[in-house]
């Protein structure tokens, strides 16, 4: 009789599930560091880390748009990022500084409007529904450009192409490269 052929290999780690894909991607010093010191603190290896981290970070975003709904988690994930790019721009914290409110509370008019209208492409070519609104709200229409602008940067990033300088840090935000002017 023929000796059974074993399979090679580290034995799963969690009996009766099968992991199906293996990624590999590059991260940041910063956040490799916080990987590894969360996986040393709870006895798991980065690679068991990251996995969790994924998961609460979808179990999270599933729980807020189901109490939520989708509309309102758009709208809250959006002007959170706007109102990021903001502060950076001016430097100042939008609770302390009345200019930087101003240009917050625009944008999160812009930001309601781009999610109801699902017309973020049309608003950056300067429609004049945007022209209407902007007069509508009482803001210049350069007040309004820069709202549009910061409004239009809490929209999801779209995928980038690979190009041959990938290997090298990707660009900042256009508000820090300072492409944004006042």
């Amino acid at each position: 009789m023929a000796a059974k052929k074993t399979v090679g290999g580290r034995p799963p780690r969690h009996p009766g599930e099968r992991l199906s894909k293996s990624r590999t991607f590059r991260v940041r010093g910063g956040l490799d560091e916080y990987l590894q010191a969360a996986a040393a603190a709870s006895g798991r290896s980065v690679s068991e880390e990251i996995e969790l981290q994924l998961e609460l970070a979808r179990e999270r975003k599933e729980r807020m748009i189901e109490e939520w709904g989708p509309d309102v988690f758009r709208i809250a994930d959006r002007a959170a990022r706007s109102l990021r790019h903001i502060e950076e721009y001016t430097g100042k914290s939008w609770q302390e500084d009345e200019e930087t409110y101003e240009l917050f509370r625009r944008a999160l008019l812009e930001v309601v409007a781009n999610v109801r209208n699902q017309r973020a492409y049309e608003l950056m070519l300067g429609t004049q529904v945007g022209a209407v609104a902007a007069i509508w709200a009482g803001m210049s229409l350069d007040e309004f450009a820069l709202a549009k602008r910061f409004a239009l940067m809490g929209e999801p990033a779209p995928p980038r192409r690979k190009t041959s300088t990938d290997a090298e840090p990707p660009v900042g935000s256009a508000a820090q490269s300072g492409e944004v002017k006042k």
